[in-house]
């Protein structure tokens, strides 16, 4: 596995520069090409079962992936099996690409939402299959390759397993792949090629005794080396598009797309190496958070262009203002109750849900006097319940300040 700009062990392939030399053998001409494209790491693995798949099975098994109805144990199945994804590879390519930088003299924003740092910037899917693209034509060309399947996150195989097996990186107890030098701020390809190419060896490393991960997991969504779904902030905020449960919305804070928590405690990020790319650094869709007032206004066109390019459009614009009003919930901040008015009182279900939630959470007469006038028009039943819940929040908070 070659590790760019890293120390080399055994296995690590070092390269001298970035020209791609003619006395290179076919492997390390694919990885010096690959590193003058950008990938930050790459790696070989063979074409056998992903022992992993073992693994996968057992979280479908226990519930862990319930909310992703695609995933099944029939598509890790598949995802285990390389030969049926592509019958004719002899060989897969482990790619991975650092997305971080660091952020100088930031300060939050007041009435702003937090984004997962991998979404700052373009959408890593367009980014890293076109290096990968770029890639495959190289391949092709010098080596008379015709057979060549490109994975970014978006196919049925099981990629962290894939950069496991390769050298690329190693589990980590938050489920992340960590890297040398880069941590797990990494995104993932892979190229399934009808190429021979000599094998790299996993590396023996992994977390230890440490389970700082699973303490600073404000929903207990981690066990060691293990998530689920149902407890984990990204999935809520990211893949769900209905009601949240009530008992996770606190925990959720001021994220409104993925998390960040368990990747920003782990000690094997605290000295990464900065990203080499600039797409994810420069980007005309560079959002490192949002405007939680501008989100709950936001119209159809508006979010097109705001989020053109951008992973956060798989929230959809709906799931957006939902989390915004989860948020808006947290900050408790009452210049947001006239925000949250008219989304109550214009918006579709799920939306009018989570606002009357806010509402009840920031509390005072306003927000009552909103909740209480949005009750006798309401004709949903969800609604009407949240809407009584939140007045008997709003009630419970008046009397405990009373009683102290």
């Amino acid at each position: 596995m070659t590790d760019v700009g890293g120390n080399t062990s055994p296995n690590v392939h070092h390269l001298d520069g970035l020209d791609v030399r003619k006395e290179l053998s076919p492997k390390n001409a694919i990885i010096n090409f690959a590193t003058k494209l950008g990938f930050d790491y790459v790696g070989v693995t063979s074409v056998k079962s992903l022992e992993r798949g073992i693994t996968a099975r057992q979280r479908v098994r226990d519930g862990f992936m319930r909310g992703l109805n695609w995933f099944t144990e029939d598509r890790v199945t598949k995802a285990s099996s390389p030969k049926q994804l592509l019958p004719e590879a002899r060989s897969i390519l482990s790619l991975a690409v650092s997305y971080y930088y660091p952020v100088r003299g930031s300060e939050p924003l007041e009435l702003h939402g937090k984004i997962a740092r991998y979404a700052w910037s373009q959408d890593y899917h367009s980014v890293l299959k076109h290096k990968a693209k770029l890639l495959v034509q190289f391949i092709e060309t010098q080596f008379h390759s015709r057979h060549n399947r490109i994975f970014v996150d978006d196919g049925p195989l099981l990629e962290r397993a894939v950069a496991e097996r390769s050298g690329v990186a190693w589990y980590g107890k938050n489920t992340m792949m960590l890297t040398r030098n880069h941590g797990s701020w990494v995104l993932l390809a892979e190229i399934l090629t009808d190429l021979s190419l000599s094998e790299d060896q996993k590396l023996n490393k992994n977390c230890g005794s440490c389970t700082m991960c699973i303490t600073a997991c404000p929903t207990g969504a981690l066990t060691p080396y293990a998530l689920d779904n149902q407890k984990c902030i990204s999935f809520w905020t990211i893949e769900h598009k209905g009601i949240i449960p009530r008992d996770m919305r606190h925990l959720i804070d001021t994220w409104v797309f993925g998390c960040d928590l368990c990747q920003e405690i782990c000690p094997v990020n605290r000295k990464v190496q900065q990203t080499r790319d600039t797409e994810f650094i420069s980007s005309d869709t560079h959002i490192r958070s949002v405007d939680l007032i501008d989100l709950l206004q936001m119209t159809p066109e508006q979010y097109q262009v705001k989020f053109k390019g951008s992973p956060i459009k798989r929230a959809k614009l709906n799931g957006l203002k939902r989390n915004a009003c989860i948020a808006l919930g947290n900050i408790g901040d009452a210049q947001a109750v006239s925000h949250l008015e008219r989304v109550l009182i214009h918006s579709d279900k799920v939306i009018k849900v989570h606002a009357a939630w806010a509402l009840g959470k920031i509390g005072g007469i306003r927000a009552k006097e909103v909740l209480t006038k949005a009750l006798p028009s309401n004709k949903d039943d969800e609604v009407t319940s949240e809407i009584l819940h939140a007045l008997d929040t709003i009630k419970s908070s008046h009397d405990n300040k009373i009683s102290a």
